[in-house]
């Protein structure tokens, strides 16, 4: 009976494959059109043949664990499938030409049987407004803008690298009346942000940032390979203290 079972499977799967691979194939294709509107996704693959359940994207001015923690609730993969467990971006996205950045924001979708149009226009919905408010986090424009008082700016990272920090404080003498931050990075670093903007506007002048670096340590608890962007956060902490302008 199993293999009389097994031959009516391959039977049904025979009889519904053209036309199953034809409605995933339209689910791919839909969830790109979806995404796209986004703005600067990049479809890897494009010109090619592609897989009919598999969609994989770069998207331009995100960091890849930044856009992970965004899309909760959403199933899907980091890099490429050929990718091992690693921070360095994949061969296969490197011979397609990806820099560093756009390869490590570069997520995979599975198209199946059992998903639906109103799947994949939810998951649409949710990316393009992920992307967009990250974006809007990691924007290059200063947060503050003129207004009574005199405004320093911090900034520490590379944006190319993902670990892009700035910090923005307004004064009245010695006292903050108003912060704001930008970030291009991951998580981590915007808690950081968030956290030293709080710090000076709570403290000004008086921030003792040593102190402030030591505490951030202790409630954050980052890994050893995530040190080096609170280290980001204090310089640029710093040099929001000394009325730089970088």
């Amino acid at each position: 009976h199993q293999v009389a079972g097994l031959g009516a499977a391959c039977e049904m799967a025979g009889r519904d494959m053209e036309a199953e691979g034809l409605r995933v194939s339209a689910l791919r294709e839909r969830l790109w059109q979806g995404l796209s509107k986004a703005g600067g996704v990049m479809l890897n693959g494009a010109g090619a043949e592609l897989a009919p359940g598999i969609l994989s994207v770069s998207v331009e001015d995100v960091e890849g664990s930044s856009l992970v923690d965004a899309l909760e609730g959403i199933v899907f993969s980091l890099g490429s499938a050929c990718s091992r467990a690693q921070d360095e971006p994949s061969a296969v996205l490197r011979c397609l030409g990806r820099p560093p950045l756009l390869a490590g924001s570069t997520i995979r979708f599975s198209v199946g049987r059992f998903s639906t149009e109103q799947e994949i226009d939810r998951v649409s919905g949710i990316f393009q407004r992920a992307v967009a408010s990250l974006r809007a986090l990691s924007d290059e424009q200063p947060a503050l803008g003129e207004g009574p008082g005199c405004i320093t700016r911090g900034e520490a990272g590379r944006r190319s690298a993902g670990d892009w920090i700035r910090l923005e404080a307004r004064w009245n003498r010695d006292e903050v009346v108003e912060t704001a931050f930008r970030v291009l990075g991951p998580p981590i670093l915007a808690a950081a942000a968030r956290n030293g903007a709080t710090a000076l506007k709570s403290s000004g002048r008086r921030l003792a940032v040593d102190e402030w670096t030591a505490r951030l340590n202790e409630e954050l608890k980052p890994p050893p390979e995530a040190r080096s962007l609170l280290l980001c956060a204090r310089d640029a902490l710093q040099a929001c203290l000394r009325g730089e302008d970088n």
